[in-house]
């Protein structure tokens, strides 16, 4: 059977003021893509209609569709405002007439597509049940936000008409998928429905090597990530301020931007760490060489990874790490790789950096480990396959 053409959408996708923003989902299709498979991309960006929308603002918003090539395959862009009021309801009903429009667009210029591929249901799979009832094609659904872990493990509630559309897109999908294991527990608890799906992990886009820096002192944990809440970098900060107290000569770099980033910047103040930790903002894939080739380890004490693409790159850049241990990590950090940050005090985060210090490891064993458990071939094999069956059924 010749490859499908896989029409791709995702739940969130870059922007002019987050050029990053939905990065892997860019690589899902450019690798797709590569494989001799036709593959296209839309996406609805709109702005979400509030008081203090600035008019300059709205000059690159008004109601059209954008086209790009750039990434080796046709991207439809839609870019406006959504109109739908202050409800969930009407929101959402403004964002699928948008991706009606998109889709319409789409196979006019480029033909129609077998199959859609929409990553996560919060959004994408919502608006792939709707075309498939619509124009009768086919869906999957991979799953990527930490949401569901969010409504099954700390009670959030999600607004029954919008539980009832994320079932109804579940049931109609001819494939779920998650990142991994927990998450798809997650989903299935958080829809109430019965566990379908298989593990998907993310693809990680390779970057080039760059020699890692002689072992001298001081030891240096890097930190890859959006900083909001859920990644606990004030919990990193108050911990690093105790390992230093204790004498060890360590300094921290912070990648990444947020809405935290000004309030971890007061905190790291506060505590009189301008002198060992850095805020060195957003990086483009082409600097994570250099990035990841300053650091003796890497260090994330989120509260949950659904999957961990930053700490999938340092392990594969051979740094050991130290991680939440709720989520993916919890399946690939072993006593090789790293350690597994279990609870939530500063005291307790302190005394593990400084055992990870202590430790030795060894880089190959921690690549090596990192290449034969997330192989970019072996998971798009697993997804083409995805793809044919759910074209056969």
């Amino acid at each position: 059977m010749k490859s499908p053409h896989v029409l791709i959408i995702p739940s969130w996708y870059r922007t002019e003021s987050k050029p990053l923003r939905g990065y892997n989902f860019n690589f899902w299709a450019k690798t797709l893509s590569l494989r001799n498979s036709k593959v296209g991309l839309i996406f609805s960006d709109l702005l979400p209609l509030r008081k203090n929308l600035k008019i300059d603002k709205l000059k690159n918003y008004y109601f059209k569709i954008e086209e790009t090539h750039d990434s080796g395959f046709p991207e439809l862009i839609f870019k406006g405002v959504n109109l739908g009021l202050f409800h969930p309801n009407f929101r959402l009903y403004f964002l699928i007439k948008t991706y009606e429009r998109l889709f319409k667009t789409y196979i006019k210029k480029f033909g129609r597509p077998d199959l859609i591929q929409a990553h996560s249901f919060l959004a994408a799979g919502v608006v792939a049940r709707h075309l498939q009832k619509r124009f009768s094609i086919p869906y999957i659904v991979s799953e990527h936000a930490s949401f569901f872990y969010k409504t099954a493990c700390h009670g959030e509630l999600i607004p029954t008409p919008v539980l009832n559309k994320y079932k109804e897109a579940y049931r109609h999908a001819k494939c779920v998928s998650a990142v991994s294991r927990p998450l798809l527990n997650w989903l299935a608890d958080s829809l109430q429905v019965e566990n379908k799906g298989i593990v998907l992990p993310n693809i990680i886009e390779p970057f080039p090597f760059k020699e890692k820096k002689s072992k001298s002192e001081p030891f240096i944990y890097l930190t890859l990530a959006h900083l909001s809440r859920i990644k606990r970098i004030d919990l990193l900060l108050e911990s690093f301020r105790l390992l230093a107290d204790t004498g060890k000569k360590v300094k921290l770099i912070i990648a990444g931007d947020g809405e935290e980033k000004t309030a971890l910047l007061n905190l790291r103040k506060q505590l009189c760490l301008e002198n060992s930790v850095s805020f060195i903002g957003s990086l483009k894939r082409n600097q994570l060489a250099h990035f990841f080739s300053q650091g003796d380890a890497f260090i994330l004490p989120s509260f949950v990874e659904t999957f961990g693409n930053a700490i999938v790159e340092a392990l594969h850049y051979g740094l050991p790490i130290i991680a939440g241990a709720m989520g993916a990590p919890g399946e690939y950090i072993n006593e090789n790789n790293g350690l597994l940050f279990n609870g939530s005090s500063k005291e307790e985060l302190a005394r593990l950096m400084a055992k990870l210090m202590n430790h030795s490891f060894n880089s190959e064993i921690i690549k090596n480990h990192a290449k034969s458990h997330f192989d970019n071939n072996k998971t798009m094999d697993l997804l083409q396959s995805i793809h044919q069956k759910a074209l056969l059924t």
